[in-house]
């Protein structure tokens, strides 16, 4: 088991646009800079993780969220050959998903 944190540095990356000698120097069309890390997860704490998550009444239609241009997005998603399911909020979330964002994997 595994999870993967991607982070844009967007101060940086607009700070191409905002300086133009920063954007000369590094270019104004460079690839957005994102930093990555990996790391193991427990067997036994996704197990104990996925047997409460089994137990939360997770409604997925007609659910309006909030809007954001900011912050952090969190999401559970399963990707085996014959079951894919991907389900991501944005910050807090939707009312029927706050408790999966109370939920905390060790890696």
């Amino acid at each position: 088991m595994a999870v993967r944190e991607a982070t844009w540095d967007r101060p940086h990356d607009l700070g191409r646009f905002a300086d133009p000698l920063q954007g000369m120097r590094e270019g104004f069309h460079a690839p957005p800079t994102i930093r990555v890390r990996d790391g193991r997860i427990a067997q036994g704490s996704i197990t104990s993780w996925l047997r409460e998550v089994r137990q939360l009444p997770i409604v997925l239609l007609g659910i309006t969220g909030p809007f954001g241009l900011d912050g952090e997005s969190w999401g559970i998603a399963v990707d085996d050959p014959f079951l894919q399911v991907r389900l991501q909020w944005w910050g807090a979330g939707p009312r029927p998903l706050r408790a999966c964002t109370r939920c905390s994997l060790a890696w």
